[in-house]
């Protein structure tokens, strides 16, 4: 189970248990200039999170954590980046490591959601939707959409 970290809010507010944000990519170049842990964890620092923020060097095909251990996982545009042929495998791991009641969270470009969509409803998610995202949420000129399922 993932340690958390302990924040005050205020001087006046009880103390807050805040659960950290686990970042998974490769930290390939080629796809992403610029792609490093060091920007991550720089981007981080600049919104005040960096301390909540643990990135891992991995496949999103083979995710370093056990099983059922999150109530939330989402993926922006970076299943996009897993070869064509494992992206089924990337879904696979990321329902994998959501727990039962939790939620998966999927942006991508028009057209690449429809596979995870019957990924997920073939291992008995609930609450499958799909929806457009609209011009604010665009990757450059292509429009993108949302998926959103539970675990049973």
């Amino acid at each position: 189970m993932p340690k958390t970290a302990q924040l005050k809010k205020k001087e006046s507010s009880p103390q807050q248990t805040i659960s950290p944000a686990y970042a998974v990519d490769l930290f390939i170049n080629r796809d992403q200039t610029g792609n490093s842990p060091e920007v991550t964890y720089d981007n981080a620092a600049s919104l005040g999170v960096v301390d909540q923020v643990v990135l891992h060097t991995a496949d999103f095909t083979k995710l370093p954590f056990q099983d059922m251990i999150f109530s939330l996982v989402t993926a922006s545009l970076s299943t996009y980046n897993v070869d064509k042929s494992a992206r089924r495998q990337a879904i696979m791991d990321a329902a994998r490591v959501v727990r039962s009641g939790g939620y998966l969270i999927i942006l991508n470009l028009v057209g690449y959601l429809a596979s995870y969509e019957r990924v997920l409803r073939s291992l008995g998610w609930t609450d499958v939707e799909t929806e457009l995202g609209g011009l604010q949420v665009m990757f450059g000129a292509w429009p993108c959409q949302i998926l959103k399922a539970r675990k049973p």
